[in-house]
């Protein structure tokens, strides 16, 4: 889960399933965005904590993108040159470092969406284009189309304290009510 890191600093790990629901189509020259500036506008910085994995192939291993993802002005994933056999998936990953800085925390949860994309050729004309959806499975009807009502619903990204995994920092217990200046 979400971690505090600082004063309305985090790490954000991430983890995208990336499936050809399909049963006989190849989807070809396969992309994955996730644009983190649209996620939280109001962050000060975002940087990759963690660079980009790619895991759990069960077919075609796909390839991170070069230039390194950086969720901002690079926003792709993979290499977005390899395609996906009906039935396959993989497993990207990445988490992400969102600092607010003297902008005020987001007061509601923040919504991250990335889009998944196939194309003619390399970074060419878009054959398809599938917005993520929350949990592990895409198409929870297992029709062969994740798009269906439902199947898109953006992952919520939540800064209250009732969400977060840990907190880190110091933390200490002044007993005796005694002032120190240091805590060293």
């Amino acid at each position: 889960g979400i971690v505090q890191t600082g004063i309305k600093s985090y790490e954000i790990p991430y983890s995208l399933i990336i499936v050809n629901p399909s049963s006989s189509i190849t989807a070809t020259n396969v992309q994955l965005s996730d644009d983190l500036l649209t996620t939280f506008p109001t962050a000060q910085s975002i940087s990759i904590s963690s660079p980009v994995t790619v895991s759990n192939c069960t077919g075609t291993t796909l390839n991170v993108a070069s230039p390194a993802y950086n969720g901002t002005t690079q926003p792709q994933l993979l290499a977005g040159n390899q395609n996906l056999q009906p039935g396959e998936q993989c497993t990207v990953a990445f988490t992400a470092a969102v600092a607010f800085g003297i902008n005020p925390l987001p007061s509601t949860i923040q919504y991250n969406s990335a889009i998944a994309t196939t194309a003619e050729t390399p970074g060419g004309k878009q054959i398809a284009v599938d917005l993520s959806d929350d949990g592990v499975v895409p198409d929870t009807d297992g029709n062969g189309n994740a798009s269906d009502p439902g199947e898109n619903d953006p992952t919520p990204v939540d800064f209250s304290s009732d969400s977060l995994s840990a907190v880190s920092g110091k933390i200490w217990l002044d007993s005796n009510c005694l002032l120190y200046t240091s805590d060293a």
